[in-house]
């Protein structure tokens, strides 16, 4: 999992054109097995969650995108966790951008069989725009947060 600088709207329309594909489609993946990974195992110690956006595609939950922070270091943390397709790889993202970064943000992207991330970015007195989306078999879905979180 290297670290990418890219232009934040990549994300976005990464996660809006695979959110396109899932709209057509009715019939969904089978439910896997349970994802042993959890936010702040992946993120590490002393960060906690503060904002979640389930991942649905057709009323399908195919993960959640998690937010953490850790206010000791000002540090924020992102993953994207699986919940559909666990143990298979598909492709999975992770987005964190601290407001006025140059370069855009940091953006995890593979194929993946549990999570995306972590990505990390200390943001003391600024905000961050956050995110992330999975693509299991047919479905899809994805999500890009505004700035917000203000530290």
């Amino acid at each position: 999992m290297s670290t990418h600088k890219r232009n934040p709207t990549r994300i976005a329309v990464a996660a809006a054109a695979t959110a396109a594909l899932s709209a057509a489609t009715i019939a969904g993946p089978a439910q896997a097995a349970s994802n042993p990974y959890t936010p702040t195992g992946v993120c590490g110690a002393g960060f906690g969650v503060i904002d979640h956006h389930e991942l649905r595609a057709g009323g399908v939950q195919l993960g959640t995108v998690y937010l953490l922070y850790k206010a000791s270091t000002a540090r924020n943390c992102v993953v994207t966790i699986k919940e559909r397709g666990v143990g298979k790889k598909t492709p999975t993202a992770a987005f964190l951008q601290k407001q006025g970064a140059k370069g855009g943000g940091k953006l995890d992207y593979n194929r993946f069989a549990y999570y995306a991330g972590p990505r990390k970015v200390t943001a003391k007195h600024k905000c961050v725009r956050w995110g992330g989306g999975i693509k299991v078999g047919k479905r899809s879905a994805g999500y890009l947060s505004t700035f917000e979180h203000c530290s």
